[in-house]
């Protein structure tokens, strides 16, 4: 009986604590949207922390639901992070999107289309950050190339892949979990590996 109490009130607690936890972290999160002048609906729905860093552009449409960590998704093992690297850089997400744990950064512009959905882990970056080439008078790597990445409507994007610079993926298309996406994907194809390939069709 005392077992069974004990087990009932850690469990109360339990729900409690993440039931205040979750309501803290949707004020603060709009609230640091807000301040790095990020545009997005009312009805955006965010669960977990989320990190932004706003130095362009980012702006997110309708019923977008971000997860964020471990609680709200078990897949994803980090923080969503949107990153504008610059004053010229664009993050587009558009209505109906969904995103796990994953990362958006953009030195040029990442757009991703309706109806998407971006599982637990994910990179989705449009530079290379650095060049893999040493310059022989500073010592050091340059700077790296960057291209936008356009991610059409109705895309699944598997946990833990990745989408490199300069790739289109078409409207309805899927990439399988664990995946490095190179080049372009076209419309109603499924793609997987690393390197990313033609798999299948979707239908």
């Amino acid at each position: 009986m005392i077992k069974w109490f004990f087990i009932k009130f850690y469990n109360l607690n339990y729900k409690i604590k993440r039931a205040v936890s979750a309501g803290y972290y949707r004020f603060r999160n709009k609230w640091m949207m807000r301040s790095v002048n990020v545009i997005f609906d009312k009805s955006l729905l965010i669960n977990g922390k989320i990190q932004v860093t706003n130095m362009g552009k980012i702006s997110i449409g309708k019923n977008v639901v971000i997860n964020s960590g471990t609680v709200p998704n078990p897949v994803g093992t980090a923080i969503t992070r949107l990153y504008s690297h610059n004053k010229n850089s664009e993050i587009i997400i558009e209505d109906n999107v969904g995103i796990s744990s994953s990362l958006i950064y953009a030195v040029e512009k990442v757009t991703v289309g309706r109806e998407t959905m971006i599982g637990g882990d994910c990179l989705i970056v449009d530079t290379d950050f650095h060049s893999i080439n040493i310059d022989s008078n500073t010592g050091k790597r340059g700077a790296g190339k960057s291209a936008p990445i356009t991610i059409g409507e109705n895309v699944f994007i598997g946990a833990r892949s990745i989408i490199l610079k300069g790739v289109t993926i078409g409207d309805g298309s899927v990439i399988g979990a664990g995946s490095v996406v190179t080049k372009d994907v076209p419309a109603g194809e499924i793609w997987a590996g690393n390197p990313a390939i033609f798999i299948r069709k979707t239908e």
